[in-house]
């Protein structure tokens, strides 16, 4: 993996990320994505595969239902993985949980 792929994944990344956490959009959010993603949050195991279930998770779980005050700390970010076709980001989500979100805890 060469430094330039690995920074064109991140840069897709944060592209991704934007969708999510600034334009609030499930579509544009998808839009980022190959046909056959896979979204899966480790830690409560939430997400979906393919388009369609993507934007359905983004939409109905996971945009929607965000509170206004989150904000993003990175911790760590790389790059490259898997062949060249992955990217791990590490974040704390800071935010007042005033709503269950199942996306975030699970039960």
């Amino acid at each position: 993996m060469t430094y330039d792929r690995a920074s064109e994944l991140l840069k897709l990344w944060d592209g991704h990320i934007a969708t999510e956490f600034t334009e609030k959009t499930a579509d544009a959010a998808v839009a980022t994505m190959v046909p056959d993603a896979t979204v899966n949050h480790v830690p409560v195991i939430t997400g979906g595969q393919g388009t369609d279930k993507l934007r359905d998770f983004y939409r109905d779980h996971f945009i929607s239902k965000m509170p206004s005050d989150v904000s993003l700390v990175p911790i760590e970010r790389t790059g490259g993985g898997g062949g060249g076709s992955s990217a791990t980001a590490t974040r704390i989500e800071q935010l007042q949980y005033l709503a269950h979100r199942k996306y975030f805890l699970a039960a």
